[in-house]
């Protein structure tokens, strides 16, 4: 009972972390979510305030000139460019929303799982069949939910940009080439390597 508590004790601060993330996540989604339905004033994930906006590769933006330069859009460097429409259409909306949310959701779903993980670590044992499966979730979650992401937000990125911009660049493959996750699988990776280590520490338990 005591080495039990020794762990609960131990994995307190990644649970507080855990559940800080979490829940600050769903209440900022919350708040600024609602308020960009209600109020003008609001701006949440490039919606909001009466525009639709997004940061993409200037690779699909066509060339202007000084004298014409590509309506609504903002070079912010030789490999950024702001694209907004100031009148947007539903479409409009939902692709500016597709083009951050599945990141946000893959964000607040680790974080959970991440919270659930050290719970089941206090309550049963750290080295125990519950924490493996936990973590293999996890692991999961983070490699499957990471190139969905970013195959979504490509898809929507680029068709966003042909919407705002008819002749523009724009390829969904070579942007879901740009956005691809590789630093969210390496942590898919790791967590998997954390659940194999944990499964041995398991077997080496139960033969001890």
């Amino acid at each position: 009972m005591a080495d039990q508590t020794d762990q609960r004790d131990a994995l307190r601060p990644i649970t507080r972390v855990a559940a800080v993330l979490f829940y600050s996540g769903a209440v900022v989604l919350a708040v600024f979510g609602i308020g960009a339905l209600f109020s003008d004033d609001f701006s949440f994930l490039g919606v909001g305030a009466g525009e639709v906006c997004l940061t993409t590769s200037e690779y699909q933006i066509p060339i202007g000139s000084d004298t014409s330069p590509v309506p609504n859009v903002v070079h912010l460097s030789s490999e950024l460019a702001r694209v907004c429409t100031t009148a947007p259409t539903g479409g409009a909306i939902a692709l500016g929303l597709l083009c951050s949310l599945p990141n946000v959701v893959l964000f607040l779903g680790a974080s959970w799982m991440v919270l659930g993980v050290s719970r089941i670590a206090g309550r049963e044992r750290v080295f125990s069949e519950p924490v493996v499966a936990s973590l293999r979730r996890l692991a999961w979650w983070v490699v499957i939910g990471g190139v969905v992401a970013a195959a979504i937000q490509s898809w929507a990125e680029a068709n966003l940009v042909a919407l705002i911009i008819p002749d523009s660049h724009s390829d969904a493959p070579r942007a879901f080439m740009t956005n691809f996750p590789w630093g969210v699988l390496f942590a898919g990776v790791g967590v998997f390597t954390v659940a194999r280590i944990v499964r041995l520490g398991v077997r080496e338990t139960r033969a001890g």
